[in-house]
């Protein structure tokens, strides 16, 4: 008896797939589903990263500034520019763009990413961020139950410094 329920169920299932396909629905369900999760980058974005890729970083950074006025909370930019930064070595604009990014991270409270930016940004040598920020991280570390590095972090008390070019963004 159960045996016979399986193959029913297979035919059943065997005739709805066929019933899908031929009726249209499944091509339009899966146009739906990739208009919802097709990502395109900013114009701009594009092409700074082909200029970052032709070894043209001035004008890559260029292209970032002018189209950090438009979207000034843009972390694909900022990624982008702390990348062109490193391939510079210009490592004190590099930890900016990194701080940046960082306080981007916490006010969107993506944990993961801002926590791994404050290791990128120690990793380079930094030491100062802004205090607002270095509070953020040690909440976004609470958050994450990572109370060890929590309480290192409030432990080390960093050296502290409120730059007037960086805004807070807790």
């Amino acid at each position: 008896m159960a045996h016979w329920a399986h193959v029913g169920g297979f035919v059943f299932g065997a005739l709805a797939a066929l019933g899908l396909r031929y009726s249209g629905l499944e091509h339009k369900v899966n146009e739906a589903i990739e208009a919802k999760v097709t990502w395109t980058a900013d114009r701009e974005i594009v092409e700074a990263t082909g200029q970052m890729e032709k070894g043209k970083l001035d004008e890559a950074i260029g292209t970032l500034k002018k189209y950090m006025v438009m979207k000034p909370n843009s972390t694909d930019a900022y990624s982008l520019l702390q990348q062109i930064y490193w391939r510079k070595n210009d490592i004190p604009a590099y930890r900016d763009a990194v701080v940046r990014l960082c306080q981007l991270h916490l006010r969107a409270q993506d944990f993961d990413a801002a926590l791994e930016d404050y290791n990128e940004y120690k990793n380079s040598g930094g030491e100062t961020i802004p205090e607002s920020t270095w509070l953020a991280l040690c909440r976004a570390a609470e958050a994450k139950e990572q109370f060890d590095r929590a309480v290192a972090d409030y432990e080390r008390q960093p050296r502290l410094t409120r730059r007037s070019g960086n805004r807070c963004l807790p």
